[in-house]
């Protein structure tokens, strides 16, 4: 390997030593907030990423013309992520059961929030909040209940009757700290309320709308900081909405371009690449369909079948979520065959990362990787 050949090399290689360390922490950083879901976040760490590349870039070059010789470090890569996974079980219990981030066995059920659990007590949704805590939305009983992520310990956070939902059952956590939480309704009412993410009181209803327009799937926020909402009652789109206005930006895609099948789209996930990825089949009827399909993250143009139907045995995809780095590979969670793993990139099926009954894991709901 070469040397710096003056003060000039040896002053330039500081430089790129500098922005070298800092990249590798933005790298780190992006795989932290990856694993959280902060997608607001993850926008502010790439275009980071993006902004040191150039500058490392430009300071490369400048050694190699100035003849410093070979530079004498590598490139530095992101550290792998260690984190928990996360899943609610909708067998017996409403509980939430707690696997290895990276090898997928089983640690311990983490929170049973219901031990005798039935239908009325499942948890409809799961989401990474303040403090790293978890929160589980329970829709018969409208309550948001806080889980401390390392104890398991929980209670009571957000009560959405005050608002008489009829079936708070999806619940976002925005980039303003607070909570979004949906009601699919029953015909009876749909709307989106906003919650305070440091007390979980009610502060209002964000977006009344219309029927057929909340129904069933997930709510979610996006990179550029807005609300998308899958809708399968009838109508299946994936709506853009504004948590500020409440007003629908756009239909960011539909049933008019045939890519999403009767009964989807349901589960959601924003990938690293800023596509938006979505489970077809979610219903326990649409399980002949069932397959991931992705977005173009900007304008929602239909980039092709992510995974396939049946890849893998996958049947009903309630939940979706990219894992930790390096590989941010997909996971589904699939209410008949457990938790299942495809390439990031091709969408192949790499295999069973938590297989059922593993901790008692009878029916998986969602799922979600949280930073340890």
């Amino acid at each position: 390997m070469g040397k710096p050949q003056s003060k000039a090399c040896e002053a330039l290689l500081k430089d790129i030593q500098t922005e070298e360390r800092t990249l590798g922490e933005l790298q780190n950083k992006l795989a932290s907030d990856l694993a959280r879901n902060d997608l607001v976040a993850v926008q502010d760490d790439k275009n980071g990423i993006q902004i040191v590349n150039q500058i490392l870039d430009g300071l490369r070059q400048k050694y190699s013309q100035m003849g410093c010789g070979e530079l004498p470090f590598p490139k530095p890569t992101p550290l792998p992520q260690k984190t928990h996974l996360l899943v609610s079980n909708l067998g017996t219990t409403s509980s939430v059961l707690r696997f290895d981030g990276t090898t997928g066995a089983f640690i311990d059920v983490l929170a049973e929030v219901f031990p005798n659990g039935d239908d009325a007590s499942l948890i409809s949704d799961l989401v990474l909040g303040p403090n790293n805590d978890v929160y589980a939305l329970i829709p018969n009983y409208q309550k948001l209940i806080v889980i401390n992520g390392s104890s398991g310990n929980f209670g009571d956070f957000a009560d959405s009757a005050i608002v008489a939902w009829a079936a708070p059952d999806v619940v976002a956590f925005g980039p303003d700290n607070n909570f979004y939480i949906g009601d699919g309704g029953h015909v009876i009412q749909r709307a989106i309320g906003k919650y305070s993410g440091s007390n979980g009181a009610f502060l209002g209803v964000v977006a009344p709308l219309t029927a057929n327009i909340i129904g069933g799937g997930d709510l979610i926020f996006g990179p550029d900081g807005n609300l998308y909402n899958a809708c399968f009652f009838s109508d299946n789109r994936i709506l853009q909405i504004s948590p500020i206005s409440g007003n629908i930006l756009r239909v960011f895609a539909s049933t008019a371009s045939a890519e999403i099948v009767e009964d989807g789209p349901g589960a959601m996930a924003f990938g690293p690449d800023g596509d938006l990825y979505v489970g077809t089949g979610y219903r326990p009827a649409s399980a002949s369909i069932a397959a991931v399909l992705r977005y173009d993250g900007n304008s929602g143009a239909y980039k092709g079948i992510f995974v396939s139907a049946h890849s893998g045995g996958v049947r009903r995809p309630v939940g979706l979520a990219f894992g930790p780095a390096p590989s941010h590979d997909l996971f589904i969670s699939d209410t008949d065959g457990g938790i299942l793993r495809y390439d990031r990139h091709t969408g192949a099926f790499k295999g069973v990362f938590v297989p059922p009954g593993s901790g008692g894991l009878s029916s998986p709901g969602k799922l979600l990787f949280r930073p340890i």
